[in-house]
């Protein structure tokens, strides 16, 4: 019996090839992903220096929570967005993430009750 995937293995061959070029490829960039510019996460201003200054200490904090000046950056975790998340209390309840670039920055919280 006879067929294409049997003569000399250049079936499985192309099959190793096609599944080594899509496994093998880095994450899409958010800008592939939601091609319309109004579909990409939103990023919010801080709300004066303690808030800016909380984004800038996040850059280099590690894992843990972090505080600075009265504002407080719960520890990271993994959001559905797939970046990593922080949220942030003080004077107001925020959201936090971090972006591509590796900074932090606000973005809207679609499941805080002031959302709904």
């Amino acid at each position: 019996m006879r067929g294409p995937f049997t003569h000399g293995g250049l079936g499985a061959a192309l099959i190793a090839a096609a599944l080594g070029l899509a496994c093998g490829s880095s994450a899409p960039r958010e800008s592939d992903i939601f091609h319309d510019p109004a579909l990409r996460a939103g990023a919010l201003e801080a709300d004066g220096d303690a808030e800016r200054a909380l984004l800038t200490a996040l850059a280099d904090a590690g894992e843990g929570p972090v505080e600075v000046s009265g504002v407080a950056a719960t520890p990271p975790y993994h959001a559905a967005s797939g970046r990593r998340c922080r949220r942030i209390s003080g004077g107001s309840h925020r959201l936090a993430c971090q972006g591509d670039e590796g900074a932090w920055v606000f973005v809207p919280d679609v499941l805080s009750a002031e959302a709904r």
